[in-house]
């Protein structure tokens, strides 16, 4: 999974690897960080677990915020 994490806004893209080495994208969605958007965004996690690997670019301290969600 990968997250641009903006002031008022999260970027997510969640992809996986198959048998080959090919990287497909399974689904790319945007957030709105407010308690209401990082509530849509942890329900949206919740389809794709286990998540291996999560890289996230960020801005300032924006992200604080979206990497407590990611930890509950």
């Amino acid at each position: 999974m990968g997250l641009d994490v903006q002031k008022h806004k999260i970027a997510c893209c969640v992809s996986a690897q198959i048998q080959t080495g090919e990287i497909l994208e399974v689904k790319s969605h945007g957030f709105r960080v407010s308690p209401n958007g990082l509530r849509e965004f942890a329900n949206f996690l919740r389809k794709y677990q286990p998540i291996h690997c999560c890289l996230m670019e960020c801005t300032g301290v924006y992200h604080i915020p979206v990497f407590h969600h990611l930890q509950k």
